[in-house]
C-alpha cells in the first residue's frame, strides 16, 4: 500500500503532474507505474521535463519510505550530460570513390560521428572472405531497412559502426537502403562511437560498392558540434547497522527512462506518438521503489543498501555507465547489484533471472527465497528460468565489469515492446507486485536483515562478449 504521495516539484516552469490525483484508486507497484507511465511525462526522454518529473516522483518516493540522498553534492541527484543532437559544422570532406562528394545530398556524417579524420583501403567488412580484423581498413556496410531483418541490430547504424570500431576499422562507411533518407542530424542522440562514421545516399551504393571490391582507399573527415543536456540518476541510501560493513553495499536498481514520442530505439519508428514504456521500465522502477520502502520499514540491515533509478540506459546504459565512473560510494566492496528491468508482464509465473555464473551462490539463494509458505505448505513463488549472462542490454552490465556479481530479473519481451502501446493497462500489477518482495527478499538475504549473517558471494570474472 502507498504511503502520501508528494506532488513532484514544478520542472523548467511546467508543474509535473499531481501523484494524487493519477493515482487515486490504484496501490502498490501500479500506483507508482500508473504516474510514470502517464502521457503527462511524454515517455520520459533523457533530459525532458517529464524525465525530470519522474526523478522528482523517484526522489520523493525514496524521501518518504526514509531513504537519505546519495546523489551528487548530498542531493538525490546525480547529473551528466547527454546528447540531444548534432549539426554539421566548416571541413567536413570525403573521398570515397567516383564524384559522389557532395555533403548533405551525397553523403553526411551520422550525427553519432566524432569529428575525425580517417583515411584507407575499403573493404566490404560483411563479405564473406571479409577478414575479422579491419585494422587500417575503412568499413563498407549496407544497412538493412527496419523491419525487413531477422535481427532489429542489423538495422541499427549505431550498434553496426561500434561493432567495426572495434574489429578495427579507422572509419565507417553506410550504404543507405533504396529509399531510405540520409539519416537527420539534428535528432541524433546516441553517444559519439569512436570513429567517424559517414552515411552515403542509396543512389551511389552502386559505385562504393565496387570501389570497394577493387580496394580503393577513402578519405573521411567529420565536424559536427553536439547539443546536450542534463540527464540525472536519483540515488538513495539505506544505511547499514554494522560498522564493519560500512563499505559492502548492496545495490538495487531500475531505469526509469525511456523512449519519448519514439523515434530511434522505436519498434515503430516512422510513427510520432508518446512511448510510455510501462513495463520498460515504469515497472521495475515501481519494484526499486516499493523494495526500498519495504527494507526501510523493517529492522535495519547490517549492510548499507544503495538505490538507484537509472536515467539514459535506453541511450546505451549511459545513467550505469556513469555512476560506474563516478560512483557516489566506494564500489570496491560492493557485494551485489540486483536490477530489474521490464518486470511488468509476469505470465504462466515464470521468472527469468539472468546472471547466475556472476556468483556460485546465486542459484542457492534464489531457491531459497522463491519458497513461499500457507500455513504448514511450502510451494514455490515462481518458475524461475535461472540463466548465466552477467552482461547484458540493462544497466546491471556496467556493474558486472566492475566485478560485481549482478542479477537481472525480467519477465520477458512481448508485442508492445518499444511501442506506443506499452501502457500501464497491459502490467500485470499482482505479478508485479510478488517480484517486488521477490527481489526484496533476495536483498534482505544479502544486506543481513536480522539475527542472520547476511550471505556471502564469490564473484566470479567474465571476459565482456565479443560482438558478432
Amino acid at each position: 500500500m502507498m504511503g502520501l504521495l508528494l506532488a513532484p516539484a514544478a520542472v523548467a516552469g511546467q508543474s509535473c503532474p499531481d501523484p494524487v490525483q493519477l493515482a487515486a484508486g490504484f496501490e502498490g507497484t501500479l500506483a507508482h507505474v500508473r504516474y510514470l507511465a502517464d502521457d503527462a511525462l511524454v515517455g520520459r526522454d533523457p533530459g525532458s521535463t517529464g524525465e525530470r518529473c519522474a526523478g522528482d516522483y523517484i526522489a520523493s518516493r525514496f524521501a518518504e519510505a526514509g531513504l537519505e540522498p546519495a546523489g551528487d553534492d548530498g542531493s538525490w541527484y546525480q547529473n551528466f550530460e547527454i546528447r540531444t543532437g548534432s549539426r554539421l559544422v566548416d571541413g567536413n570532406v570525403a573521398a570515397f570513390g567516383g564524384d559522389a562528394n557532395a555533403v548533405g545530398t551525397d553523403w553526411v556524417p551520422w550525427g553519432f560521428s566524432p569529428s575525425a579524420s580517417a583515411s584507407g583501403p575499403m573493404i566490404l567488412a560483411e563479405a564473406d572472405d571479409a577478414p575479422e580484423d579491419l585494422r587500417s581498413t575503412v568499413a563498407v556496410i549496407e544497412l538493412l531497412p527496419a523491419g525487413l531483418s531477422a535481427s532489429a541490430l542489423q538495422a541499427d547504424a549505431h550498434f553496426r559502426a561500434s561493432q567495426l570500431a572495434r574489429r578495427g576499422a579507422v572509419g565507417v562507411i553506410i550504404l543507405m537502403p533504396e529509399g531510405g533518407d540520409l539519416p537527420d542530424l539534428s535528432t541524433e542522440r546516441r553517444p559519439a562511437v569512436p570513429v567517424p562514421t559517414i552515411a552515403v545516399a542509396a543512389r551511389h551504393a552502386p559505385s562504393v560498392r565496387d570501389a570497394a571490391r577493387r580496394g580503393e582507399s577513402a578519405a573521411i573527415t567529420t565536424a559536427l558540434e553536439p547539443a546536450t543536456s542534463t540527464a540525472r540518476n536519483v540515488v538513495g541510501m539505506l544505511p547499514g547497522s554494522d560498522s564493519q560493513r560500512a563499505d559492502e553495499w548492496v545495490i538495487v536498481g531500475a531505469h526509469y527512462d525511456h523512449l519519448g514520442m519514439g523515434g530511434e530505439g522505436s519498434l515503430e519508428p516512422e510513427v510520432r506518438a508518446i512511448h510510455n514504456g510501462a513495463d520498460d521500465n515504469a515497472s521495475g522502477t515501481a519494484g526499486l521503489i516499493e523494495v526500498a520502502r519495504a527494507l526501510a520499514s523493517g529492522a535495519r540491515p547490517q549492510r548499507p543498501v544503495l538505490f538507484i533509478g537509472f536515467s539514459g540506459e535506453e541511450r546505451g546504459l549511459l545513467g550505469s555507465a556513469w555512476f560506474t565512473d563516478h560512483p557516489t560510494v566506494p564500489l570496491e566492496r560492493a557485494v551485489a547489484m540486483l536490477n530489474m528491468d521490464m518486470v511488468g508482464r509476469l505470465r504462466d509465473a515464470t521468472l527469468t533471472v539472468f546472471g547466475m555464473a556472476t556468483a556460485p551462490e546465486w542459484p542457492t539463494l534464489l531457491e531459497a527465497a522463491n519458497v513461499a509458505s500457507a500455513g504448514e505448505v511450502e510451494s514455490s513463488r515462481f518458475t524461475l528460468a535461472l540463466l548465466p549472462d552477467g552482461y547484458g542490454p540493462s544497466d546491471h552490465s556496467e556493474f558486472y565489469a566492475e566485478g560485481i556479481p549482478v542479477l537481472h530479473f525480467f519477465t520477458n519481451t512481448h508485442g508492445e515492446y518499444h511501442r506506443p502501446v506499452d501502457d500501464w493497462q497491459t502490467i500485470n500489477a499482482g505479478g508485479l507486485d510478488e517480484i517486488a518482495e521477490f527481489v526484496h527478499d533476495v536483498t534482505a538475504s544479502l544486506a543481513g536483515v536480522g539475527p542472520s549473517e547476511p550471505a556471502t558471494l564469490t564473484p566470479v570474472e567474465a571476459q565482456p562478449p565479443t560482438p558478432s
